[in-house]
Parts: C-alpha cells; structure tokens; sequence
C-alpha cells in the first residue's frame, strides 16, 4: 500500500506496530488506525504513483511469507474485533503462530478512541 499523511497525524497514531517485523501488514494496521481513530481516508483519482512489485525471483531481498502472515496476524487481532473469526478462516496459521505481545497495540487503540 502507498500512502501519504500528515507527520503530526502519524505520530497521534503511534507510528508503525514495532512488533511487526520485514515486510507486509503494516500499510493495513496503518489504515486501520486512520479508519477508525477518526481520520479520513481520501482516494484522489488524478494522482500518480508508480509502484513496481517485483516476482520472488526480482526482488532484491527476501520476503519471508511466514513473517508477513504473523504481521497480519497481529494486526488482526488488534483490529477486527466481530471479524476475526473471518480473517482466522482466511489464515488458520495465524492461531498456531506466536505473533508476541500487542497489548501496547490494543492500548493505543483504547487512547485513539
């Protein structure tokens, strides 16, 4: 995901979860934050962005789809509530996988409310 927000905005929000590690899940709980902490998220149809997402093979580091899936996991757990049953059928691993401590997450959330 590609985003843009304001320096100020993103520090209210507490910046990245840090128990997310490599790649992945991070623009989502990001999103999530701003979605439900009374931010606005805005689609503007004239911008331009490029973005290349590269084959495994291209890529010039190693994306451990294990470690994205626990990013996920956690940010799951944190965020949706009613539908983590849903998420949990999408990704079954997720309730075998240590995804650490987020209660510092879960605190955050309670302040931004």
């Amino acid at each position: 995901g590609i985003f843009a927000i304001r320096k100020d905005w993103w520090e209210t929000l507490g910046l990245y979860d840090h128990g997310m590690v490599g790649w992945g899940g991070d623009q989502t709980d990001a999103t999530f934050k701003v979605w439900r902490c009374g931010g606005q998220i805005e689609i503007v149809p004239c911008s331009r962005v490029g973005h290349l997402f590269r084959t495994p093979q291209d890529r010039p580091y190693d994306v451990d789809v294990g470690q994205v899936v626990k990013n996920y996991g956690r940010m799951a757990v944190v965020w949706l509530d009613d539908h983590l049953d849903t998420f949990l059928k999408v990704k079954p691993e997720v309730q075998d996988m240590d995804i650490g401590d987020v209660s510092k997450s879960h605190k955050l959330r309670e302040h931004l409310k």
